[in-house]
């Protein structure tokens, strides 16, 4: 993939990136969550992005346009909820969502 045209993805997405590594890339992020909000922090992220779905599908088919979230875990068992309404934000603009979990501090001792 060759360099992104920043002004081109903003203005189709309807908000600027907080950053854009060596111009191919284009980020958004979430403001950290204690404790960890997935549902929230996602609709964070696509608040005031656009509702024009074809200008997301437009960009979906040139670029991989990922929702990647880390999970640090606290207990060994504990889980992450998303709501219809979240699922239905990632899906209608055709975003993955890519999660990293790790396991806490003690359960990777343990080993």
């Amino acid at each position: 993939m060759g360099d992104v045209d920043l002004d081109e993805i903003t203005a189709l997405i309807g908000r600027a990136p907080i950053a854009a590594p060596r111009g191919k890339g284009w980020r958004l992020q979430a403001s950290l969550s204690e404790p960890g909000d997935l549902d929230g922090q996602i609709k964070e992220i696509l608040s005031g992005t656009s509702d024009d779905f074809d200008a997301w599908r437009a960009l979906g088919a040139r670029f991989r346009i990922d929702m990647f979230c880390g999970l640090f875990m606290e207990e060994w068992n504990e889980g992450a909820v998303l709501t219809p309404e979240t699922l239905k934000l990632l899906s209608d603009r055709g975003i993955t969502l890519s999660l990293d979990i790790y396991a806490p501090e003690a359960c990777r001792e343990e080993k």
